[in-house]
């Protein structure tokens, strides 16, 4: 008889995600916080340093959209999607897995469209000077953060709605 598949998948996306979205960057978090002039004399003195952290987060978020991308969509269509599939055709009623999937994919659109609003405004960000503009620089770095922040809120919600969804299924197991 063949063994149930385990969900492996829940436990790697938010171990990783968790790491990946709470990385700090010890030179452009040193810009969060403290008065207004301060953090002016910050940029304008570590501005090269600076460039360099967010270009690495750039092409470390870069990969990172690109795993929670496959990860998110893989659910998606071999899970999921297949899941619902199979219980209309076994005459199987179960709305709350619809709706569920329906939750799913419009929340999938919406951590694609606020990562793509945050990989704009993290690439407007790396091409201001903050040595002769360091205020449109600051202005722009909080943007970015705001943006980077509404990411992680979506890519909790992901996670969220999968592992409720792996609840769900679990337990549907069990009534059948």
């Amino acid at each position: 008889m063949r063994q149930p598949r385990r969900h492996t998948l829940l436990p790697v996306v938010v171990i990783t995600t968790l790491v990946a979205l709470s990385t700090t960057l010890v030179a452009a978090n040193a810009l969060a916080d403290g008065e207004e002039d301060d953090r002016v004399h910050y940029a304008v003195q570590n501005c090269a340093s600076i460039k360099i952290s967010l270009t690495q987060l750039q092409r470390s978020d870069s990969d990172m959209r690109a795993y929670l991308g496959n990860i998110f969509e893989t659910t998606a269509n071999n899970f999921i999607i297949p899941l619902n599939l199979r219980l209309v055709r076994n005459n199987i009623n179960q709305p709350d897995l619809i709706s569920e999937q329906s939750d799913y994919v419009a929340a999938k659109a919406q951590f694609s469209s606020a990562y793509i609003r945050y990989a704009r405004s993290l690439e407007d960000l790396i091409k201001l000077n903050c040595r002769t503009n360091p205020d449109r620089f600051l202005t722009q770095l909080d943007k970015t953060r705001e943006n980077r922040a509404a990411v992680r809120e979506q890519v909790e919600r992901l996670q969220d709605m999968i592992r409720s969804h792996t609840e769900r299924v679990e337990s549907l197991k069990g009534e059948l």
